[in-house]
């Protein structure tokens, strides 16, 4: 199912897909008031923290937000309060106005046949141990929680 908005070629009705995954992040910024993120699709250092990656639903995947972690719970309690709030095209790009409970919302991802994101998409089969490193200004960085 692809849906074309705005002039984007979108892979279902979400604008937006989460994905929890391991991550190491250097907080002191460097040079250039830079903060580096490495989010790891295969496998992570021991000393990994956790992040919510929020992709845009298009070719490719572009990452429009990171949120970090430092337990995996807490990750997963915000996902589950957040996912169901993505705004959809069938609302013009608007979250809906009241959002389902995370169950109904799975239910409906699972009715629609939507997939969550996978990274083998974006990467080639060839990548040993794939990884996505993130720049974030300061201002864009939102700590660790």
């Amino acid at each position: 199912m692809t849906i074309h908005y705005n002039g984007q070629e979108y892979h279902d009705d979400r604008m937006f897909v989460l994905n929890l995954a391991k991550a190491t992040v250097v907080t002191k910024p460097d040079q250039d008031g830079i903060i580096w993120t490495t989010i790891y699709h295969g496998n992570a250092p021991s000393e990994h923290i956790w992040c919510l990656v929020t992709y845009k639903n298009c070719v490719g995947y572009p990452i429009s937000r990171v949120d970090h972690f430092a337990e995996k719970d807490n990750a997963l309690n915000y996902m589950r309060g957040v996912e169901a709030e993505v705004p959809l095209i069938s609302l013009n790009g608007r979250a809906p106005q009241i959002p389902m409970s995370i169950s109904d919302f799975n239910s409906w991802k699972k009715s629609m046949e939507f997939k969550d994101y996978d990274f083998k998409q974006v990467f080639s089969k060839e990548a040993n141990n794939p990884k996505e490193l993130i720049a974030q200004s300061q201002g864009q960085f939102r700590g660790v929680r």
